[in-house]
């Protein structure tokens, strides 16, 4: 079994003949450290910004993808914060939406601000100015 391991692990864990203890030397080895995990997708999650070359939509997705790994490892974090944190990850552009959302009282749903944001993105698009019109 030794043998057939990849060479860089079994050069880093020392020699041992029983299977069961290499498995567990191995295990050790390489676990995942929950901390530096969370720490990571903290830092995604908090310092990714919308760069324009993609859609907004798989922007606004990848951090969905990094608050959900977040809310898995327990990670208490609300869903108000996720929106807070989609419309503060977006560029100077949309700063006429940002202060929409921040003068209403609703908050909107992460299905509603996806198309709120898709939809003013295709209207910067199409040569509109960048107003959002706050319907009631």
């Amino acid at each position: 079994m030794r043998y057939t391991t990849d060479k860089s692990i079994r050069q880093s864990i020392a020699h041992i003949e029983n299977v069961q203890d290499f498995l567990e030397a191995v295990r050790k080895k390489f676990t995942k450290f929950d901390k530096a995990e969370k720490g990571t997708y903290m830092k995604l999650l908090t310092t990714t910004t919308y760069d324009g070359l993609r859609g907004v939509q798989e922007h606004i997705v990848k951090l969905i993808h990094f608050f959900n790994k977040l809310k898995e490892m327990k990670v208490e974090l609300a869903d108000s914060f996720l929106a807070w944190q989609v419309l503060e990850s977006l560029p100077s552009q949309f700063d006429g939406l940002k202060i929409i959302y921040n003068a209403q009282k609703e908050k909107w749903s992460l299905s509603e601000m996806i198309a709120i944001v898709t939809q003013e993105k295709e209207m910067m698009k199409i040569g509109k100015s960048p107003v959002a019109l706050m319907v009631s």
